[in-house]
């Protein structure tokens, strides 16, 4: 029997927050030249006050955990709005997290601990 794969779904990045969405989620927009995928850790570049991918070394404001990208968003044409975990409490998947690529144990290491600053617990795989 074949396998059927599916596409990333809010429940794999998500594994519960409180039930007022309108508390920990805010709308933001994704900085133009990205195209970024669901559970995406964002940092906020200050100068702009728009999100990109969290990159630890920049200086730029974009090295601070901002929140998690919660839906796909396709911002490599110009700027796009996109929806993100900003603040808990609430409790992510590890496995629904998108680290950037090459980033070390000690890296995601502090993205999670960050993420915990903001009431963002990261829970392990089990």
């Amino acid at each position: 029997m074949p396998f059927v794969t599916h596409p990333k779904r809010l429940s794999d990045v998500i594994h519960g927050e409180i039930t007022d969405f309108d508390f920990c989620r805010t709308t933001e927009t994704l900085i133009s030249g990205q195209n970024l995928e669901m559970g995406t850790v964002l940092g906020m570049i200050t100068a702009s006050g728009k999100l990109t991918r969290i990159d630890l070394a920049a200086s730029d404001g974009s090295e601070s955990v901002y929140g998690v990208l919660l839906r796909d968003t396709d911002a490599s044409g110009g700027d796009e709005k996109c929806v993100v975990l900003e603040r808990g409490p609430a409790l992510v998947l590890e496995g629904g997290l998108v680290f950037n690529d090459g980033a070390t144990d000690a890296n995601k290491t502090t993205i999670k601990t960050a993420l915990l600053g903001k009431n963002i617990r990261v829970k392990a795989a089990v």
